[in-house]
């Protein structure tokens, strides 16, 4: 993007440090990312971009000059899957965890994107319905 992009790393109850700054950012030319749709957005620890592509149902995990180091995910309803991931955040232990709208979870994953766990409604309701 040609302005800077503006990323919420906190919750938003707290009123320390609430946004980075990150500027001059895109992804590296030779990545694949001729479509990629980039939905949510983090930064972590290590300065490295975390995004939810939607037009892929994956993760992809950039470093600050735009490198790709890692992707995951893929398309589909099992652990691991996606189908529209819209929004994604980090714990304090560098857990990460997307939300999937149309599967209506929110998974849990490694620093490294190894699957750990997912949330979703167990009495067919879907109370995460649309999670953002």
């Amino acid at each position: 993007p040609d302005k800077p992009i503006y990323i919420n790393t906190v919750p938003p109850a707290s009123i320390i440090n609430p946004v980075r700054v990150i500027t001059n950012w895109k992804m590296a030319s030779g990545t694949a990312c001729d479509k990629v749709k980039p939905w949510g957005l983090t930064c972590g620890p290590d300065n490295c971009i975390y995004l939810t592509d939607v037009e892929n149902h994956c993760v992809r995990i950039t470093a600050p000059d735009g490198c790709l180091n890692r992707v995951f995910g893929g398309k589909g309803n099992g652990k691991g899957q996606f189908i529209m991931p819209v929004d994604i955040a980090l714990d304090d232990s560098c857990n990460i965890y997307v939300a999937d709208r149309v599967n209506g979870t929110v998974q849990k994953f490694s620093y490294k994107g190894r699957f750990k766990l997912r949330f979703r409604s167990s009495d067919g309701e879907n109370e995460l319905k649309q999670p953002n």
